[in-house]
């Protein structure tokens, strides 16, 4: 059965995410010095988990801004006020009740394989960490600026939760505040029918 245009456009999306990364974390790897973070002798296993904590910090602040946005949603929309218990998320928090979600699981996946890489990491080569961070928030913005456009817009493949890149043309629709970022507001009809059917990214 041939791909339609959606699942090609995924597809090429996940390749570029995938020569994204590798070209960051090889740059990274060859120029950018371990003294800089602190790596100049060699660490014991707790030392190289403290530090794999450390470098994680800016992605549980993602995550505790996303819940921030969410809360803050619900605390100004009466027909989410209630809580989720009580109702579906509405249009005026769908969007970021969907980039939570979706935060929350890149995030436990992320925070694991990181420790997981602290225990097999050593000395010099711990400064892919860093880098492994800052492909995680350069993801989650680029998921949450494509999914404010389009469900499809934005790159959910489980062989690259650490951290992607997706390819995403500018915005060109008013700002709404979701998350870390500013977003474009989503087409209400298109998101909606995904929402109903349980999309939440």
């Amino acid at each position: 059965m041939p791909w339609s245009l959606q699942q090609r456009r995924i597809v090429r999306d996940s390749m570029l995410a995938c020569l994204v990364c590798a070209v960051v974390l090889g740059a990274g790897y060859i120029w950018l010095p371990p003294a800089l973070f602190g790596l100049d002798g060699q660490l014991g296993i707790g030392d190289r988990v403290a530090f794999a904590l450390k470098a994680d910090l800016p992605v549980f602040l993602w995550l505790a801004d996303c819940v921030r946005a969410v809360s803050k949603g619900r605390f100004l929309s009466q027909a989410d006020i209630q809580g989720s218990a009580f109702s579906r998320p509405s249009p005026a928090i769908e969007l970021r009740v969907a980039v939570l979600q979706n935060s929350l699981e890149q995030t436990v996946l992320a925070v694991g394989a990181h420790l997981i890489l602290a225990t097999v990491l050593y000395g010099a080569e711990l400064r892919l960490m860093p880098i492994l961070v800052s492909l995680y928030l350069l993801g989650r913005i680029t998921f949450a600026v494509g999914y404010a456009r389009h469900p499809t817009g934005r790159l959910n493949r489980p062989g690259f939760r650490g951290g992607c890149l997706v390819k995403v043309k500018r915005p060109r629709r008013r700002f709404c505040r979701v998350g870390c970022s500013s977003l474009p507001q989503p087409r209400r009809a298109g998101y909606s029918r995904w929402m109903s059917a349980g999309a939440y990214g």
